[in-house]
């Protein structure tokens, strides 16, 4: 069957997968509002502490753990989007079919699944290259694992 992307669909699947990545945080999982890299780990409170306004501080972190995907400012919104279209490229390359009946506790087939997922990551992730996360998936520790092959699950659930 041929499947057909829309922009309601990537929407709603980029949404799933912010909403599933807190759902899994287990605590504040601060980041630079634009995706700034300095800004890592750093809190609202921090940068109150080093002499911004709190407007200041609301506009440059937020908590990914703690903030629902209509809230996220548009790096993170986009940030999510190309997760999506990128896993309704894989509806395209390998079937909606494929992926409904994908049996993700299989170890070839989470491989399978694990190294597209992770490979389409760590295109759109550069600063990853060279890091922890620069290899393949099965190379991967299994909570980073996870983070891929949860992708598939809500995608399978997208496609019902």
């Amino acid at each position: 069957m041929k499947h057909v992307e829309t922009a309601d669909r990537v929407e709603r699947l980029a949404a799933l997968l912010a909403a599933d990545y807190a759902a899994n945080c287990t605590g504040p999982v601060w980041r630079g509002s634009k995706g700034e890299k300095q800004l890592r780990g750093v809190s609202r409170e921090q940068l109150i502490g080093e002499g911004y306004t709190p407007s200041q501080a609301q506009a440059m972190v937020v908590d990914l753990a703690n903030t629902a995907y209509e809230d996220l400012p548009e790096h993170w919104q986009e940030t999510n989007r190309v997760a999506a279209r990128d896993l309704f490229a894989v509806v395209e390359q390998l079937g909606e079919d494929a992926i409904r009946q994908a049996d993700l506790t299989d170890a070839d087939v989470r491989a399978q699944f694990g190294d597209i997922v992770h490979e389409n990551w760590l295109a759109h992730n550069e600063w990853a290259r060279g890091g922890d996360l620069d290899k393949p998936f099965a190379l991967l520790p299994v909570v980073e694992q996870d983070k891929d092959i949860a992708q598939i699950r809500i995608l399978k659930k997208v496609l019902g």
